[in-house]
Formats: C-alpha cells, sequence, structure tokens
C-alpha cells in the first residue's frame, strides 16, 4: 500500500477548493504507466480526525529474537487490529523491507556470454518489486530485488534460469552469481525502553468514539502480547484519548 497526503491551503475558498480537487482528480486519472497488477488509485477526502493518530502500540524485541520475527509479528498484529470497526488505519513504523542482494561474478558471468544489464533485465521481468541501480560504473556487480515479489527465498531467487543454451542446457543465476538474504537500508530508527521495535500509528475513522475504540485496541493489544513467544512484547505507548477524557 502507498498513501500521499495532500494538504490544501486554508485560505481557499469553496470554490478554489474545489477547483483544485478537481485537478488533482485528473492528475490521478491521467496516470498510465503504474504496473499491471495495481489497482486503481483512489482518492478519499479525510477529516482532521482521520489524519493523525490517535494512539501508538510498540512491537519490541526484549529477547533478541531478530527483526525479520519481529516484523512479521508486527504486521500479523497490523492486519488483526485493522478488522477492528472504526479504526482506519495502522502504519507500520521502523520495519524494513526484505531484500535479495544478487552479487555477480563478473568473470562467471562473462563465460557464459551474459552481461550486467542482461541479468538485471532477466531478475526485472521476473519480479515485479525488482529494484536495481544502474550498471553504468564498470565496477558494479550488484543487484537488488526488494519485497517477496514472485521470489519467496534467495534459493529460489537463485534457481531462476538466466540464458538457455542451444543443447538444452540452462544457465541459473547460482552459476553466475551469490545471493545473499537480509534488509534493506535503514531508514527509520524505532526503539521502545531502548530496545528495537516497530511502531504501529493508529487512525480513526472521522464517525468513532475515541474514547472507546481506544479501549478496544488497549484490551485487544494486551490479549495479543499474552500469545505472543517468549521475548517479543507488544503494548499501547502513548494514545490521545486519555486528553479527552480529561476534558469531559
Amino acid at each position: 500500500l502507498s498513501e500521499i497526503d495532500v494538504e490544501w491551503d486554508e485560505t481557499l475558498s469553496d470554490l478554489e477548493y474545489e477547483g483544485a480537487l478537481n485537478d488533482l482528480r485528473g492528475a490521478i486519472d491521467r496516470v498510465d504507466d503504474l504496473p499491471e497488477d495495481a489497482e486503481t488509485p483512489i482518492l478519499r477526502e479525510l477529516s482532521v480526525s482521520e489524519a493523525f493518530n490517535i494512539c501508538m502500540v510498540a512491537v519490541t524485541d526484549e529477547g533478541g529474537v531478530g527483526e525479520f520475527t519481529l516484523r512479521e509479528i508486527a504486521r500479523d498484529l497490523r492486519e488483526r487490529l485493522e478488522r477492528i470497526p472504526g479504526l482506519r488505519r495502522a502504519s507500520l513504523r521502523g520495519g524494513r523491507e526484505r531484500e535479495l542482494r544478487v552479487l555477480v561474478d563478473k568473470n562467471r558471468a562473462a563465460q557464459y556470454d551474459l552481461t550486467l544489464a542482461e541479468i538485471s533485465g532477466i531478475i526485472a521481468r521476473n519480479n515485479q518489486n525488482f529494484a536495481a541501480g544502474s550498471f553504468t560504473d564498470p565496477g558494479a556487480r550488484e543487484v537488488r530485488v526488494r519485497g517477496l515479489g514472485n521470489f519467496v527465498s534467495a534459493a529460489q531467487l537463485a534457481d531462476t534460469v538466466v540464458k538457455k543454451n542451444p543443447d538444452g542446457s540452462h544457465v541459473r543465476l547460482a552459476d553466475v552469481a551469490e545471493v545473499v538474504e537480509g534488509f534493506e537500508k535503514r531508514r527509520v530508527f524505532s526503539r521502545h525502553n531502548g530496545k528495537p521495535s516497530i511502531a504501529l500509528g493508529i487512525s480513526k475513522d472521522a464517525d468513532t468514539d475515541i474514547i472507546d475504540l481506544v479501549d478496544q485496541i488497549h484490551a485487544f493489544v494486551d490479549e495479543y502480547a499474552a500469545t505472543l513467544p517468549e521475548g517479543v512484547d507488544a503494548e499501547l505507548t502513548w494514545n490521545s484519548a486519555a486528553y479527552v477524557a480529561t476534558r469531559i
């Protein structure tokens, strides 16, 4: 899921606002180069209450379970939370996408008459989430594949056929490269009580009672935390309902 937030100038008149909104709709309709499996973009107007988080939940690595396990648990919790009526969205912060790095041996590739660009193109055609740098640098030898796409594991990617010989034999990626599994470069750091964590920022629908929803989220997270394996914890770390309650 990809989301783009657009904020309008508060000084716009109703007429100017409608005109700007129509211009935005037109710009979205003109986009014609999305991936084949991408859904049609949706334009939705949000109220202030929908745009901001009402609470934060932290999924924390308390015992060295590792980034992959922590990410899978956080994603599972997000999916379950978003089933709660009135909860608009739970956004992950601090987790990294899985990434497969393909380290090409130029000498071995040359033996099979394969170029780096050809290998890169073959991977791209077999994986919709392909992302790679340019090979204009003579020293470059790395292809990065982000997200699972059509490849579930490094072994499956390594088994990709990169060339078919006239005699019917195949050259596989493993014959010319090493595939290493890891994560993309970290851009956001999230820690809770000094330990690695993934945060979930939660927003609500406009007509949902904030106090009631936060109570439901709190109860659900407590129940969910009790089912987690040793070394992982989940808890509500902040909520704005407390401030609302003090004003009632």
